[in-house]
């Protein structure tokens, strides 16, 4: 990974959603702006450096532009596909879409109730871990579902604080095991849920409060959204 890169990437993670395109297509420019004039100063060491805020600015907005229309064209294949009693609203999309980089980024999950005016009620930076995400209770009257993100690699046993953050070692025999889709305790909760993970996402009815074999609870999908956004995390 080279410094431009690494610059995006941070970004990317850091911020998320269009603001962190923003970030990054700033930071990719300006980035490069300063390595060419390094590399052109060691041939001339009369050249003084003159930043190109057009430039800056065609990079920044190009960054946002590519960031909104992709994303508008995942919601439209998938709107109707994550909830299947429901429309997903773009902002609810972009929303799920942003804190899933976030997730990856930090090694937190992260999760919010979807409501049915098109918003997002998004839990606090208190109720997240590298384990779990604590959803506040009693949820709003108009949630019609809720979500949360698997941001690490399914099937590591971790050992981990009261908190629920890892501490050392990890790979140890007792633990929490890491999933790919709904665990254990992400069912129960009473309403539809969606949990997204690094390679697509499941879809679980909310109809039981008991727990009951995995595949009887949850619907594998694939949002566009983690297709076109994981990619940046491998």
């Amino acid at each position: 990974m080279n410094n431009r890169q690494s610059f995006v990437y941070f970004t990317i993670g850091t911020i998320a959603g269009g603001f962190g395109a923003f970030a990054s297509g700033t930071a990719s420019n300006a980035t490069g702006q300063c390595l060419n004039y390094v590399v052109d100063k060691s041939e001339n060491s009369e050249l003084k450096f003159k930043f190109n805020w057009l430039s800056l600015l065609i990079s920044a907005g190009a960054s946002v532009g590519t960031y909104y229309a992709s994303s508008a064209a995942g919601w439209a294949i998938d709107r109707n596909k994550i909830i299947p009693s429901h429309t997903v609203s773009f902002r609810q999309y972009v929303t799920m879409q942003a804190d899933f980089q976030r997730s990856r980024f930090w090694h937190k999950e992260y999760g919010g109730y979807l409501l049915d005016n098109g918003k997002v009620d998004r839990m606090p930076l208190k109720n997240r871990s590298s384990s779990a995400i604590i959803f506040t209770e009693p949820r709003p009257n108009n949630a019609f579902a809720e979500y949360h993100t698997h941001w690490d690699v399914p099937g590591i046993i971790n050992a981990v604080d009261a908190s629920g953050n890892y501490i050392e070692p990890s790979g140890i025999s007792n633990g929490i095991k890491t999933s790919q889709y709904h665990g254990i305790d992400d069912f129960g909760h009473g309403l539809p849920s969606v949990v997204i993970n690094r390679y697509d996402a499941s879809y679980h009815y909310g109809a039981s409060n008991t727990f009951t074999p995995p595949n009887q609870n949850y619907t594998p999908i694939n949002p566009f959204f983690i297709r076109s956004w994981s990619l940046y995390y491998y």
